[in-house]
């Protein structure tokens, strides 16, 4: 069976869309204004309001022949007091994406007319309308949601020119559903139009800040060749980042990040970590040359906002590609057994394992008499609710009383029978994080009878050490899960 281990690694799943606003009205059909009529800023243009220079029409008229659906349409007029037409828009989902589509076309006559289509009064694109007798549908930038209900509105520009367009089908379209607190992660607003790509961009719908070296690409660019989701993608250049604030979390609960990557077209790979605040959750991600998934190592959080962040590594002129972010809750699991296989306990015992409170356990070396025999190894299991998992990871976190050590971690394959191999590093003579974390064939690391998980630790001398009476000390081991089909 394929296994594949690393700080962050392959994940399986779909991005969904949330369900449209409730737009009324949207082509201008109710109420009926009767057959070839016309009105500047009628009041019974059901859901909407229609103000200065703007009306609605029914068939033919002196702003165009037809609608585009049904039999109604309304008109924007720029001429000294630009037109308005607006309505308040609920169902919106905070932090999800959105943008608006609707078809236009110019009055016979006039020239070319630019409306402002905006969201609260902030502009999420200004479309300017072709030609005369043709719909043409038009959509704006993507932007994010901020509340349950917002404005919509359709506003004309030049207060000196007579210019004209009529307008009908306005649609709201939803974007791939925003797990989490994140906001635009698909990176899908604004819109920059394909083959473009923007280095430091600024702007609200962005909802991420970017420093220079990174920025957002669409389609074939001169870094990458399509998005993983969607039409853009966020890119990463050597010792920049990409950032969100982050709120609305519960320092009691743990999260972990899962995100697409690919490194740059004719770039050197590089790594990608993972940080919120000050606190580095994960540092080796190193996307190869075809989109792949990667999941950091869980978290918890100590306040209940803070930003969250990605960077670019060392790797001299590396760029990495980076598109569906997901931010996720885990489920901690509790532990339930541990053996000491090699070496012995001077104090502690499981409890000491089970907070990361400086409550430690803490052990000594076994006399190695072959080389290939580690000083210390412990096996800690804990128990899992289900074997159904999309995600399963775990954290040992400790140091040694001297230099010249590694730490491997190995997590139980109840399938095949078999420890598999999930890293090795140096120990330091301060607390590390020592992480696995597997999405590929989660199901295999629990027992489907007991619900048992498992880890097996061994530490390895393979330097010089300070002392030969050293001490390696375990202040926490954490299994984390999340389940398939969990809710984020």
């Amino acid at each position: 069976m394929k296994r594949a281990f690393a700080f962050a690694l392959l994940w399986f799943g779909c991005a969904a869309a949330v369900a449209a606003p409730n737009l009324t009205n949207p082509s201008f059909e109710s109420a009926n204004l009767g057959r070839n009529v016309w009105l500047y800023r009628p009041t019974t243009i059901t859901g909407w309001t229609l103000s200065n220079n703007s009306g609605a029409c029914n068939g033919r008229s002196p702003w165009g022949s037809r609608a585009q659906d049904g039999q109604q349409y309304c008109f924007i007029q720029s001429a000294g007091n630009p037109g308005r037409i607006s309505q308040s828009v609920s169902g919106f989902v905070p932090g999800q994406t959105y943008r608006v589509r609707h078809w236009m076309q110019n009055r016979s006559g006039s020239a070319a007319n630019q409306i402002d289509v905006q969201i609260d009064n902030v502009s999420i694109g200004t479309p300017t309308a072709g030609y005369a007798g043709i719909w043409i549908e038009y959509t704006s930038d993507w932007f994010t949601a901020t509340n349950l209900t917002h404005v919509l509105s359709f506003v004309g520009q030049s207060t000196t020119n007579d210019f004209s367009c009529i307008l009908d089908n306005v649609a709201i379209e939803s974007g791939p559903v925003a797990f989490g607190p994140l906001s635009n992660t698909s990176f899908e607003s604004p819109d920059y139009g394909t083959g473009r790509m923007y280095d430091n961009p600024k702007g609200s719908t962005l909802a991420w800040t970017f420093a220079p070296g990174s920025g957002i690409a669409n389609g074939f660019t001169n870094v990458g060749d399509a998005a993983a989701l969607g039409q853009q993608y966020a890119y990463i250049g050597q010792s920049t980042s990409v950032s969100q604030p982050v709120g609305q979390l519960d320092p009691t609960k743990e999260y972990a990040v899962r995100f697409s990557a690919v490194k740059a077209r004719n770039t050197p790979a590089q790594q990608i970590t993972g940080s919120f605040d000050n606190l580095l959750f994960n540092e080796s991600s190193v996307p190869g040359s075809t989109w792949s998934e990667f999941a950091t190592r869980p978290f918890e959080p100590t306040a209940t906002e803070g930003r969250f962040s990605f960077g670019g590594g060392t790797v001299s002129a590396a760029i990495s590609l980076i598109d569906a972010v997901r931010w996720f809750e885990t489920t901690p699991l509790p532990l339930t057994n541990m053996s000491i296989d090699r070496g012995a306990i001077v104090s502690g015992d499981l409890d000491s394992l089970r907070q990361s409170d400086d409550q430690r356990l803490v052990l000594k070396p076994a006399l190695v008499l072959q080389a290939t025999d580690p000083p210390i190894a412990l096996t800690v299991s804990g128990h899992a609710p289900s074997s159904h998992l999309d995600y399963i990871a775990v954290r040992l976190e400790g140091f040694a009383s001297s230099n010249g050590l590694t730490a491997k971690m190995e997590i139980y394959d109840f399938e095949d029978g078999i420890y598999l191999d999930g890293g090795t590093q140096l120990v330091r003579g301060t607390d590390r994080v020592t992480a696995i974390v597997h999405t590929e064939d989660s199901n295999a690391f629990v027992n489907p009878l007991t619900g048992e998980t498992r880890v097996r630790l061994n530490l390895r001398v393979v330097g010089p050490l300070n002392t030969a009476d050293w001490r390696y000390h375990i202040d926490r081991v954490a299994f984390s899960i999340e389940e398939f089909g969990g809710q984020n």
